[in-house]
């Protein structure tokens, strides 16, 4: 396949997260390329962007279906995690899931969790359940969440044990229970105690 590019150029205004620095921006500074793909049983001519983010002037590459290359790393960034290895398993799981490796966000997420257990108790070497059940029965998860554990537990064993591929839904969902584990456990008590010192 190929592209020819033009010249930057004013193209049509698109708001998007720049996949470099996760900026919200709207740009409509870039290049705009063509191409011939096959639809059907015919070839057809495709659009395709560069949009230069406004921010940190990076290219962010749009397909013909809007696909975004880099994509956008999912979830924010959460303050105040106790560990590298925590804060690096965190990022770990935004990026594989932002360039679609599914099971290895979840797996991250699994392991995410069970360091979160330990760093508030729980022994080592307990099972993914056990480590679950801690923070379940030690009120570190809200009591209306049972669902949520549930899903979580069954998604993290999948993701570990069964050969099926996890979807992108699967692991939206664990990244959202887990950065909103992350805010309640460590990053609003942060902020309540420098608001108090106030």
């Amino acid at each position: 396949m190929t592209i020819r590019w033009g010249k930057t150029e004013r193209i049509e205004s698109k708001s998007y997260i720049c996949g470099f620095c996760s900026t919200n921006v709207s740009s409509n500074e870039g290049y705009r390329g063509s191409t011939s793909i096959s639809i059907g049983m015919r070839p057809t001519n495709v659009d395709l962007y560069i949009h230069i983010c406004p921010g940190c002037n990076q290219p962010n590459y749009f397909d013909h279906k809007s696909i975004q290359s880099p994509s956008a790393i999912y979830g924010k960034t959460v303050i105040n995690l106790p560990s590298d290895e925590m804060r690096g398993l965190y990022e770990e799981a935004r990026k594989c899931f932002a360039c679609g490796s599914y099971t290895a966000s979840i797996m991250c997420c699994r392991k995410l969790l069970m360091n979160i257990a330990v760093h508030q108790g729980a022994h080592e070497k307990m099972n993914f359940s056990q480590y679950v059940n801690y923070l379940v029965e030690n009120h570190f998860v809200p009591t209306n969440a049972k669902r949520w554990v549930e899903y979580i537990r069954e998604k993290g064993n999948e993701a570990n044990h069964e050969i099926a591929l996890m979807s992108m839904e699967d692991a939206k969902n664990l990244l959202d229970f887990i950065e909103m584990l992350l805010r309640v456990i460590y990053e609003y008590p942060a902020i309540a105690e420098s608001n108090v010192k106030k």
